[in-house]
């Protein structure tokens, strides 16, 4: 393989160029007020829904076949390693830097889901005719652009699946950690409640002179179940269910109301009170036996619901129009067919040509932030407002920092030796083929996928958008042009080693 570096240079300039095009026509729509928030989310939901999953049907539908699947078998396999190996690296280091649940999510799905569709289709469609990429003698850059899209789709499809379903789950999990505190616990108790006698225990100076009157509720003291705190007993005489009421008794309680529960207790205790105890527990046990079922099914409803909206939103469109596409590939009778209906093709492929440029649109217009119209604030607020911002900026700057470290360097480093020792020691004929090494350092290195943009448009969390289109500027625009140059050099010395 032979490295001209001008053209090299060219090529990525060519492609960023063209992105950053696309993203200056939405900045200036967005500061303009033709894109304001609004107007982006909905744009994003008819992108997601409609132009996406045209895109990714149309490339994997009618270019995929079984024996495809059959041969590059090894694609898949490498393609999920990778994924497992940058989120690993995302993760650990969001746990080493102390990231929040939601910024690790967002690191890790930074690192795991790479561009392996509009950046490395552009590169080998310039590198194949300025790069010597031949494989055998009867090789043309016509036949090594084709295999390069086939490696590609491979990767587009796989691509889709994690980003659609892993993906969506990542950046839908919430910020805060699920309260761990152990749950107040309800009982109950049945504590009939009858006149009592003023001399009880034959001591009748402790009551006050005269009648005493019967009161409405008792509030009972008693130990919890973890023993660690006490609730307060409510008890009303027109009922024979009571249950714990989590409000403290107030200071007001009389001395002989004390009293009275006392010996309201001690009755409770004796069995004096109630000439037909078993009737009673019978009562009680059959009440608890209902509350106990009528829990147990609300509790199964309710796992049933949220099981039924995870579900609604794992089944996305892009991934149901992927696997729609791969299903169609795997029969190749009605590919053809399906091929044959040139209005749908045609349809297909015109939905899936607005996907990749509405999308950089839309993440332009993501970079502008408006002026906040706040009104004048005390000095002090200000500095307190400032001081926010700074901390906030300095946490964004450390998620896209770890993120593109995991991306393009620490992930690359740890892969590309594994890649040289495959390609030197394997057997299979699809590792020697440049093609195939060029593709697979493209995306071993390559920067996060465009399409963060749409999913985080899905979460409907404003930070999530700004720290997105901040990581997707410095990627592109900074960090893929110096990489993309080391990864083609790379994938020079790993094609020549084994020759």
């Amino acid at each position: 393989m032979e490295l001209n570096i001008r053209h090299i240079l060219s090529t990525v300039a060519e492609s960023i160029l063209q992105i950053a095009a696309f993203c200056l026509i939405g900045y200036i729509a967005a500061r303009k007020g033709v894109l304001d928030v609004k107007v982006r989310r909905h744009m994003s939901r008819v992108n997601v829904a409609v132009f996406t999953p045209a895109l990714m049907f149309g490339k994997v539908a009618f270019s995929l076949t079984p024996q495809m699947l059959s041969n590059l078998w090894v694609i898949p396999v490498g393609y999920l390693i990778l994924s497992c190996v940058s989120a690993g690296v995302a993760w650990t280091l969001g746990k080493c830097f102390g990231l929040t649940r939601l910024r690790r999510n967002l690191a890790v799905a930074g690192a795991t889901f790479m561009n392996s569709n509009t950046l490395p289709i552009a590169l080998m469609q310039t590198m194949s005719g300025s790069l010597s990429l031949k494989w055998k003698p009867d090789d043309t850059p016509a036949k090594a652009l084709d295999r390069s899209f086939q490696y590609l789709v491979l990767c587009a499809v796989l691509g889709a699946l994690l980003r659609w379903s892993v993906g969506i789950a990542l950046l839908n999990s919430s910020d805060e950690p699920a309260a761990k505190a152990n749950p107040k616990h309800f009982s109950m108790i049945t504590l009939p409640i009858t006149p009592l006698e003023p001399n009880f225990n034959g001591d009748s100076s402790r009551y006050p002179s005269g009648p005493i009157s019967r009161p409405e509720t008792l509030l009972l003291s008693r130990l919890h179940r973890d023993g660690h705190s006490s609730y307060p007993v409510s008890i009303t005489p027109n009922s024979a269910v009571f249950s714990y009421d989590l409000e403290a008794p107030t200071p007001s309680t009389s001395v002989h109301q004390a009293d009275l529960q006392k010996d309201a207790l001690m009755k409770t205790k004796t069995g004096t009170h109630d000439p037909k105890p078993s009737k009673k527990v019978n009562i009680r046990q059959t009440w608890r036996g209902v509350r106990r079922t009528m829990k147990k099914l609300k509790t199964r409803l309710s796992i049933s619901d949220k099981s039924l909206e995870a579900l609604s939103e794992l089944l996305n469109p892009p991934l149901l129009s992927s696997i729609a596409a791969i299903i169609v590939a795997c029969i190749p009778p009605f590919q053809h067919s399906l091929a044959k209906v040139k209005p749908l093709r045609e349809f297909i492929s015109t939905a899936g040509a607005v996907a990749i440029p509405l999308t950089l649109v839309l993440l332009g217009a993501f970079f502008y932030r408006p002026p906040n119209d706040t009104k004048p604030q005390a000095d002090h607020e200000k500095t307190q407002l400032e001081k926010e911002k700074r901390i906030q900026s300095r946490r964004t700057l450390i998620v896209i920092t770890l993120t593109l470290l995991a991306r393009h360097v620490v992930t690359p480093l740890i892969i590309l030796p594994l890649l040289a020792l495959i390609c030197q020691n394997s057997h299979f004929e699809v590792v020697k083929d440049p093609v195939f090494i060029l593709c697979a350092t493209l995306i071993i290195g390559g920067p996060p996928a465009i399409t963060l943009a749409q999913m985080t448009s899905k979460t409907n969390v404003d930070s999530l958008d700004e720290m997105v289109s901040k990581l997707l500027l410095w990627s592109y625009a900074l960090a893929t042009p110096i990489t993309t140059i080391l990864l083609v050099l790379g994938a020079g010395f790993i094609y020549n080693s084994i020759l």
